[in-house]
């Protein structure tokens, strides 16, 4: 699989601090968004780290271990899932 726009240029450092990964909203296919979720979740658990998700997406909000909505700037939810979906078990 080739990624393109900006998440062809994603370089993982050698010790991890932050990885920015951006796209612009859509411009990812269906297929490809999965396996970028798929990508971050094996990230975040083989590093042991916090993958933090900001997106306008929010169907895919059920693979998150958490979820924090915010609404005019302002943190209007937050939603602990325990059983987090699998980003092949996703559709949007």
């Amino acid at each position: 699989m080739q990624l393109k726009g900006s998440l062809a240029n994603v370089g993982v450092q050698e010790i991890l601090e932050w990885l920015h990964a951006a796209s612009r909203t859509g411009a990812l296919d269906f297929e490809t968004g999965k396996h970028v979720l798929r990508l971050l979740i094996d990230l975040k658990e083989k590093l042991g780290k916090t993958i933090l998700v900001i997106t306008h997406n929010g169907a895919i909000a059920p693979a998150a271990d958490r979820v924090i909505r915010l609404r005019s700037g302002e943190i209007f939810e937050i939603h602990d899932n325990p059983q987090p979906q699998s980003p092949e078990e996703i559709s949007w």
